[in-house]
C-alpha cells in the first residue's frame, strides 16, 4: 500500500491496515493520531513534511517513521525488527502500560534540529540494542539484554534502565560511543559495560547488580557508584573526580580506577570500598569508610593521600603489581592501623602514616 494522498485530518484518527506487503507513502500525513498495521510487510512513513499528534505500529518487518511536531509514541509491536523513529519539530515520548511498549530487536530515535528530548521509559519495552541522537535529554528503559550502538547528545543527559541480567554493553568504534554531557546507567540485576573508547562524558552515575565498567575521555565525575558485592573500574584519559553528595558515593567491593593524563580525586566522606587499585598521571586522594586493601597505586611522581575511617585499617596486598609507586605517600586511619609493607613499594619522598 503506498499513501499518495492524506487529507488534514486535524486532531483525529489515521487508521491504515495492509494484509498483502509493506506500507509506504509519497504525500505527508497530518493527523491526531496514526495506528499503522502491515501484518506481511514493514512500514515505511518518512515524508519530512508528518505532522502526526501519536503514533503506533504493528509489523512483520522493519518500521521507519518521520515527524515533524513532536509525538507520542502509542506501542510498537515489530520483534526481531527495526524501528526507527525521527522528529524534527519536538520530543518523542511514549505512553505507560504493556499496550505502549517497545518490541524490537532495534532501536533508532533521532530528534533535532529543533530542541527535542527523546523519553521512551515504557517498564515494558523489550529492545535488543539502540542509538540515540538527541538535541535534548534521553532517557530509556529496557527489559531485555541491551547494547548501546551510539549516544549523541553533547551537553544532555543519557538515563539507560534495564532490568536483565545480561545487563548493559555498549557497541566498539567511534559512532556506537557515548556524547554526552551526564550519564545515568542502572540495571539492578546485571552488569554495565561502557567501554568504547570514543566515550565522552563529564558526569556519570551507575547502580548495577554485577560489575560496572566504564572508559571515558572526557573529565569525568562519578555521581553514585551503587554496586555493592561488585568491581566498579572507572578508566579517564583525563581526570577522575567525584560528588559530594550521600548519593554521589562509590559503594563496591572493589574499585580500580585509572586516571591515564590526570588526577582522581575520589574524597567522597560516605565512600564504602573493600580494595582498591590507581593508576594515574597525577595525584590521587581517596577517602573510604570500610577496611580498605590497597592492590596497587601506579603515580609516579605524584602523591597518594588515602583516609580511611574504619577499625579494619588500611592493607595492602602482596607482590610487585600490588606495590606503591609514588613520589609521596599520606595515609591516615582514624581508627585502625595502616599497614602497608610490600617489598616492590617504591616512594621516593616521604612517608606520612597517622592513626588519630
Amino acid at each position: 500500500l503506498v499513501l499518495n494522498g492524506i487529507p488534514f485530518i486535524g486532531g483525529h484518527s489515521f487508521t491504515v491496515n495492509d494484509t498483502g506487503g509493506n506500507i509506504t507513502q509519497t504525500a505527508a500525513i497530518s493527523a491526531g493520531s496514526l495506528n499503522a498495521t502491515a501484518t506481511s510487510g514493514g512500514i515505511t512513513l518518512t515524508n519530512s513534511g508528518n505532522a502526526v499528534g501519536a503514533a503506533s505500529f504493528t509489523a512483520t518487518s522493519d518500521v521507519s517513521f518521520a515527524d515533524s511536531v513532536g509525538f507520542t509514541l502509542g506501542g510498537a509491536s515489530l520483534a526481531g525488527h527495526t524501528l526507527t523513529l525521527s522528529d524534527t519539530g519536538g520530543s518523542i515520548s511514549q505512553g505507560s502500560g504493556a499496550g505502549n511498549a517497545i518490541i524490537a530487536s532495534t532501536l533508532v530515535a533521532t530528534t533535532g534540529p529543533s530542541a527535542g528530548a527523546i523519553m521512551l521509559t515504557n517498564a515494558s519495552n523489550a529492545v535488543g540494542s539502540v542509538s540515540f541522537s538527541s538535541t535534548g535529554d534521553v532517557s530509556f528503559y529496557d527489559t531485555a539484554a541491551l547494547t548501546l550502538n551510539g549516544a549523541s547528545l553533547a551537553g544532555h543527559t543519557l538515563t539507560l534502565t534495564d532490568t536483565n541480567a545480561s545487563g548493559i554493553t555498549e557497541g566498539t568504534g567511534a559512532s556506537n560511543a557515548i556524547v554526552a554531557g551526564s550519564l545515568v546507567a542502572s540495571d539492578n540485576n546485571g552488569a554495565i559495560t561502557l567501554t568504547n573508547v570514543s566515550n565522552s562524558v563529564g558526569n556519570a552515575s551507575f547502580a548495577a547488580g554485577g560489575n560496572v565498567s566504564f572508559f571515558d575521555t572526557a573529565a569525568l565525575t562519578i555521581n553514585g557508584a551503587s554496586v555493592s558485592g561488585y568491581t566498579c573500574a572507572v578508566t579517564d584519559m583525563n581526570s577522575i573526580n567525584q560528588g559530594s553528595a550521600v548519593s554521589d558515593a562509590i559503594v563496591a567491593s572493589t574499585l580500580n580506577a585509572n586516571a591515564q593524563s590526570g588526577s582522581i580525586t575520589l574524597s567522597n566522606t560516605y565512600n564504602s570500598v573493600g580494595a582498591a587499585t590507581f593508576s594515574a598521571g597525577g595525584d590521587v586522594t581517596f577517602y573510604d569508610t570500610a577496611a580498605l586493601t590497597l592492590n596497587g597505586a601506579s603515580l609516579s611522581g605524584h602523591m597518594l593521600t588515602l583516609t580511611d575511617t574504619s577499625a579494619g585499617g588500611i592493607g595492602q596486598g602482596g607482590g610487585s603489581s600490588n606495590a606503591i609507586i609514588a613520589s609521596a605517600l599520606n595515609a591516615t586511619d582514624t581508627n585502625g592501623a595502616i599497614t602497608l609493607t610490600n617489598t616492590s613499594n617504591a616512594v621516593s619522598d616521604h612517608i606520612t602514616r597517622r592513626r588519630s
